[in-house]
């Protein structure tokens, strides 16, 4: 049985949950999902009074990890707050290839095992970065 999977906010998640998940008075991204194929990617930028936090709310993970500390995301079906430098380390590479199944390689990046595959003249069909689960104490945030 698979393990806990971090997941983008759904779209009709309460403002209220994000904002109890975020941390006070700093910058805090914001990971939503329910795009369609075609439709415009969500972003916005929501800051409160002077000295609270802003939330920076977009579809593409990638960019909330480089912009931000932490990223409100969906485990185990609720908001938490997940330090970017942990989103970044669960990352997991799924190539489709028209070979053997590959095991990722410790200390090679997603990136370089995907340039590997190309440059050995293997077909790459499809591939996509997902976000492996961390497991959190209840109550706790991750990261």
């Amino acid at each position: 049985m698979p393990g806990p999977v971090i997941l983008p906010l759904d779209p009709a998640t309460p403002l209220i949950e994000i904002l109890r998940a975020a941390p006070p008075a700093e910058a805090c991204g914001v990971w939503l999902g329910g795009t369609r194929a075609g439709s415009p990617t969500p972003m916005a930028r929501l800051s409160g009074a002077q000295g609270s936090g802003t939330l920076l709310v977009r579809s593409d993970l990638g960019a909330l990890l480089r912009a931000v500390a932490t990223v409100v995301v969906s485990f185990e079906g609720r908001p938490v707050a997940v330090s970017s430098t942990v989103l970044a380390l669960g990352r997991m590479l799924e190539i489709v290839a028209d070979g053997p199944r590959l095991m990722r390689i410790e200390g090679e990046s997603p990136e370089a095992l995907l340039a590997d595959v190309r440059q050995s003249g293997r077909r790459v069909a499809a591939s996509r970065v997902r976000y492996a689960g961390v497991d959190v104490p209840t109550g706790g945030t991750l990261g």
